[in-house]
């Protein structure tokens, strides 16, 4: 299975903001990663994570997308069957685990859309293939950063840059193996 990071910080590393949460990541940006997500089919996402898209209101831009939300939480504590539909699914279990599920549910390629913490265990497992940032024009001293200190090291390739719009890029990379 090949695993795709998909990341919009700010210029200097931050997911979020004490303040502004995600709401400096553009609307234009958040409408490429739901479009990418409906191509794969299916997006991770840590619980955390899932509740700010939840709050944002931007659940339904993934209407038909199966939504894998990690969390180490016990599962009948954070969900009722059914809460958010029928395409939300809380996985306990490390990433591994989460993937298994993703192949058993017949889906060859899987969208991780983060926080900090899922796409640190991602990458300590080495199972990122390739990363597309989504740089934010923006500098943040206060926040989340794209991933918590652990123990790994990943070797990229560039592979592209893309201009977004006048003030956004992304930057497509490939995992060294």
């Amino acid at each position: 299975m090949k695993v795709t990071l998909y990341l919009a910080p700010s210029l200097n590393g931050m997911i979020t903001d004490s303040m502004l949460g995600t709401r400096f990541v553009s609307k234009s940006d958040w409408m490429r990663f739901a479009h990418l997500a409906k191509e794969y089919g299916n997006a991770v996402f840590g619980r955390k994570t899932f509740e700010d898209i939840v709050s944002a209101g931007e659940l339904a831009s993934l209407t038909g997308v199966k939504l894998f939300v990690a969390t180490r939480q016990p599962i009948s504590n954070r969900q009722r069957p059914g809460e958010h539909g029928p395409f939300v699914e809380f996985v306990s279990g490390g990433p591994k685990k989460i993937l298994d599920l993703v192949g058993e549910q017949g889906f060859a390629n899987c969208l991780l859309g983060g926080g900090s913490e899922l796409n640190s265990s991602f990458a300590s497992a080495n199972l990122i293939d390739r990363v597309l940032v989504d740089l934010q024009p923006w500098l943040l001293g206060d926040g989340k950063p794209m991933f918590l200190p652990a123990d790994f090291r990943v070797r990229l390739r560039l592979g592209g840059v893309r201009r977004l719009s006048d003030d956004e890029v992304q930057l497509t990379y490939e995992v060294i193996r």
